[in-house]
């Protein structure tokens, strides 16, 4: 997993007991505060109610009924999200991580791994899950140095393989640390065997000292009150900053209509307040068709009661419609992106926004690696009449949800049910725990999913486990998701192809010639005969289309392309580059004739409105057509459909 290239200053005041941002420094007492060690990029948030009771009952099912008050409800907790395959946060009570709450997607389970601050709150409470061991162990563990089974003088209850288990003195049940079974449990302590994970000696998550950590745990009550008071000139200043911005950035874009991009989540809540004193514009919402209920109850109430036009497109059915074409989404294969949010939001920009708009957006730098690459003012690659630029690009979630709370503004209510991002209810990009809370809600909605998942799974001959544990997430499974499948013999070779016809496939004949322009020329064939009158129409976006006997013409500036009856196809060009990108252009046309599942991006993009969408497929008109191809480079089906499949052979390496 790559290295998140920043991470957020998270920094906590001992005398207030709160967590402070920024330069550290608190509004109410002036101290400044001990500096978190988090995992990057440090995108911490909070935990609700419903969170603290959640990791508080499952601490109690893993170490017994006596370990429940380890989080107290008087207190402000932090959730700070960390690397792994499936949901995993890092706890922060207090100032310290007390431990980590995820879900363990091999076991299909939620599980609390405590470190050292949180085997010292849970105490001697444990009434499993625990190994005590002997005197002469105790000054090994304490150095964080592994336990055999020949220290070990008595096992709790319920230890398994895997397990993460407190470590008890054996003399006086003090706690020295945490530790992971390394081996089956069997009778006896044979076969019994701990690794050092934390131990009460070690290095903590923070750098406040131990004896100011000791009075900072025995202050009265926090709450987020008191958090907003003590960052209370982070706040304006963050809040000023951000104004400054939009006003600045819509003096230099006048000449665009301005929008706010609202998702139904936190941070574009945040961009509507922002905006409310500052510009006067509509907020736009894309209902992909795969948003909660609640989110589009929330979008519907909170837009008209801040006072904004809300302006809305559609998705419909588009994704189930789509879904026999491309089969499920994934994280590597994400087309559902195109045909329910692209190709709106194109549709929309052209009816409402004919020569562009400054779209200001909820992005932040902290939520993904792409974004964090990303500047705060950029153009969108998709529509390039639109210019994109987000005030909170520098915010991490702890100042939005803090700004929020300021307002007293209430966000969606999924927040509060556990969730921490708001979008598409079945994105590949979700982990199983997010998808679990929607089992949980909405079982009609995840009903419907998974019986696709199954019958598509079925169908392409997949192990009933690729549904299960989530693995239609992938295309290409990442390492430790490889070795699981591989551990567990899942079988995911597919043994069919889950639709009809194949899907259309150019190759190229190895070797290049001269042509007579001065060029060079490659030949080919697509894997079947495509039908040149049925597909005539639809290559003017790659050139200017002339019928000879036997064959299609294409021709443009730099290409003069030859697509035979029985599906060969020569290309003469200026180099051998751009020869095999003409290639793809006209595989991609051709596909998009085959399958078209009418979304309309191809309507919506066009400059000159030569486009409209048949019964079957588009339909071009060739008299005002300018042959740029823009159509073909927004089609789902151009896109997803061929691309992967063909770009490997066209571009390949070959000698000449």
């Amino acid at each position: 997993m790559p290295k998140f290239p920043i991470t957020a200053p998270l920094h906590w005041c001992v005398e207030c007991n709160v967590p402070i941002m920024d330069a550290g420094i608190c509004s109410v007492c002036g101290t400044r505060g001990a500096e978190l060690r988090l995992y990057p990029p440090a995108d911490v948030r909070p935990a609700f109610q419903h969170d603290i009771s959640f990791i508080r009952n499952v601490v109690q099912s893993q170490y017994g009924e006596r370990t429940v008050d380890i989080i107290p409800f008087d207190r402000v907790v932090l959730l700070s999200k960390a690397p792994s395959v499936d949901h995993l946060d890092d706890i922060i009570v207090d100032g310290r991580s007390i431990g980590s709450i995820g879900f363990d997607l091999f076991g299909m389970k939620w599980v609390f791994r405590p470190r050292a601050e949180g085997a010292r709150r849970i105490g001697n409470n444990a009434t499993k899950k625990y190994v005590k061991v002997n005197s002469s162990a105790r000054r090994f563990v304490l150095r964080g140095r592994d336990v055999f089974s020949s220290n070990v003088a008595e096992i709790g209850p319920e230890i398994s393989k895997g397990d993460h288990v407190l470590i008890y003195s054996g003399a006086g049940d003090e706690v020295l640390g945490v530790g992971k079974v390394m081996k089956d449990m069997k009778e006896g302590t044979s076969a019994v065997a701990i690794r050092v994970t934390s131990h009460v000696g070690g290095q903590a998550t923070s750098r406040i000292k131990s004896e100011d950590h000791s009075s900072a745990v025995g202050k009265s009550r926090q709450t987020w009150n008191d958090v907003i008071k003590s960052n209370e000139a982070t706040l304006t200043r963050r809040e000023a900053k951000a104004k400054r911005f939009m006003e600045r950035v819509a003096r230099e874009k006048s000449g665009l209509p301005k929008a706010i991009s609202f998702s139904g989540g936190k941070d574009s809540l945040a961009m509507l307040l922002l905006s409310k004193d500052v510009i006067d514009c509509p907020a736009v919402f894309i209902d992909t068709g795969l948003e909660l209920p609640e989110t589009v109850a929330h979008t519907h109430e909170i837009i008209p009661k801040l006072g904004f036009d809300l302006i809305e497109e559609r998705a419909g059915e588009i994704f189930w419609n789509s879904l026999d074409v491309f089969g499920p989404p994934s994280r590597d294969y994400r087309w559902c992106c195109k045909t329910s949010k692209l190709s709106p939001i194109v549709k929309l920009t052209k009816e409402r926004f004919s020569k562009g708009c400054l779209m200001f957006v909820g992005q932040r730098q902290y939520e993904s690696l792409t974004r964090a690459r990303r500047p705060d003012i950029w153009v969108n690659p998709w529509i390039p009449v639109n210019v994109e630029a987000s005030p909170i690009n520098e915010w991490t979630a702890l100042h939005v949800w803090l700004f929020l709370m300021k307002k007293k503004v209430d966000p969606n209510p999924f927040y509060f049910e556990g969730m921490d991002r708001i979008g598409c209810w079945l994105c590949p990009a979700c982990e199983m725990a997010e998808f679990k809370i929607v089992e949980s809600k909405h079982p009609e909605l995840w009903s419907r999913w998974e019986s696709y998942l199954r019958a598509w799974g079925k169908k392409i001959g997949y192990d009933e486990r690729w549904v299960t544990y989530g693995l239609w997430r992938w295309r290409k499974y990442p390492g430790q998701i490889q070795g699981f499948i591989t551990a567990q013999g899942i079988d995911v070779v597919p043994k069919g192809t889950g639709g009809g016809e194949r899907k259309l496939s150019l190759s190229l004949v190895s070797g290049l010639r001269p042509c007579g322009r001065g060029g060079v020329s490659i030949e080919g064939a697509f894997n079947r005969p495509l039908q040149p009158e049925g597909i005539a129409n639809i290559l003017n976006s790659v050139g200017i289309v002339k019928k000879t006997k036997g064959a299609i013409r294409i021709w443009s500036k730099d290409n003069d392309i030859y697509l035979f009856n029985d599906g060969r196809i020569t290309v003469n060009s200026s180099n051998e580059n751009v020869a095999r990108q003409q290639a793809l252009k006209l595989t991609m046309a051709a596909a998009r004739v085959e399958r078209c599942i009418k979304c309309g991006s191809c309507v919506s993009i066009c400059p000159t409105a030569s486009i409209s969408v048949g019964e079957g497929h588009p339909l071009i008109d060739v008299d005002t057509c300018s042959h740029c191809g823009l159509c073909t480079k927004v089609c789902p089906v151009a896109h997803f459909g061929t691309v992967e499949e063909n770009r490997s052979t066209i571009f390949k390496n070959e000698a000449n």
